[in-house]
This record gives C-alpha cells, structure tokens and sequence, in this order.
C-alpha cells in the first residue's frame, strides 16, 4: 500500500530533512559544492604528504639514536667483558699459586 502525501507535507518533512542532514550525516558528504570540495581536498593531500615526510624523518632521527645508543652499549659490554676475563685471569693465577705454596708448605713440613 503506497503512501500518497499532499506537497504541504512534503515540505514539512523536507524541511525536517534538511534541518537534521547535517546531524545525520558527516560533514564531508554533504560539505562539497562545486568545486570547493576538490580544492579542500587537494589541500588535504599535501598536508598529509608533509606530515607523513616529517613523520618519516622523525622516525629516521629516532632509529638514528637508538643505533648510537645501542653502540654505545655493546662498547660498555665489550668493556666488562673485558675486565672480567683480566679478572678470571688473574683470580685463576692468585689461586693456583696459593694452591701450590699451600701444598709445597704441607709437602715440606
């Protein structure tokens, strides 16, 4: 059963319409009129191509620095490293020494 309304109540509902398209549908469908809409849009374009190439350079200064960190690092390990093996050395030499005046005491006494 098809609805046949008077064109007073066509207005009425069109009127309702318009005053509540821009709560029901986002901005950007109903915003374009001529050739406006093409232009915001091209603006767009580049600020978000700006914003992507600083983006990717913040990101390059970022990786730039966490090499350095990480190099800076691995050369303090290196460091320790390092000591601790000098360190076992002469722990290893301390001890057989005294191992050897220890039993060279008990074997001569």
């Amino acid at each position: 059963m098809a609805m046949a309304f008077k064109k007073e109540e066509l207005q009425i509902i069109g009127e309702y319409v318009q005053e509540h398209l821009t709560e029901w549908l986002p901005e950007q469908t109903y915003r374009f009129k001529g050739s406006i809409y093409p232009i915001e849009l091209g603006e767009r374009m580049v600020r978000v191509e700006e914003e992507l190439k600083n983006q990717r350079e913040l990101m390059k200064q970022g990786f730039d620095q966490n090499d350095k960190r990480f190099y800076e690092v691995n050369t303090r390990l290196k460091a320790i490293e390092t000591k601790m093996f000098q360190f076992m050395v002469w722990s290893t030499g301390f001890t057989a020494t005294v191992v050897g005046i220890v039993v060279g005491v008990i074997k001569f006494t």
